[in-house]
C-alpha cells in the first residue's frame, strides 16, 4: 500500500483462509472456535486502511467453518448497521478447487 494514498483510488481488504501451508490447521481452527474474532480483525484493519470492501476466501473442504463464518458476518454486519446506520461489505467466498483461489487473489 502506497503511504500517500489517492482518496478517490478505492482500497479492498483480501483475506485468505486456504490453509494450504503444510502442517498448518491455525486457519480452520480460527474459523470454526472463534470467528467473530477474523470479522471483528478485519472492521479494524478494514477501518483503519479505509478499505471500501472486505472479501475473504474460505476452502472449499470447510464447509462448516464457512457456514460458522458466514454467520458470524451476518451478526457483526447487523449490528455494526444497527450502531453506525453504515452498511460494509464483506464478501465470502467459498473456493472449490486451484482455480477459484487464484481467481480470488
Amino acid at each position: 500500500m502506497p503511504k500517500v494514498s489517492d482518496p478517490n483510488r478505492p482500497s479492498y481488504l483480501v483475506i485468505n483462509s486456504d490453509e494450504s501451508e503444510p502442517g498448518t490447521c491455525k486457519d480452520r481452527e480460527i474459523l470454526r472456535g472463534d470467528p467473530h474474532k477474523l470479522v471483528e480483525g478485519a472492521l479494524v484493519v478494514g477501518f483503519s486502511m479505509r478499505a471500501k470492501a472486505a472479501y475473504i476466501y474460505v476452502r472449499g473442504e470447510f464447509w462448516h467453518e464457512a457456514n460458522c463464518l458466514q454467520k458470524a458476518v451476518d451478526e457483526v454486519i447487523f449490528a455494526l448497521f444497527r450502531l453506525t446506520q453504515k452498511d460494509l461489505l464483506v464478501k465470502m467466498h467459498v473456493g472449490l478447487d486451484m482455480i477459484s483461489m487464484f481467481m480470488c487473489i
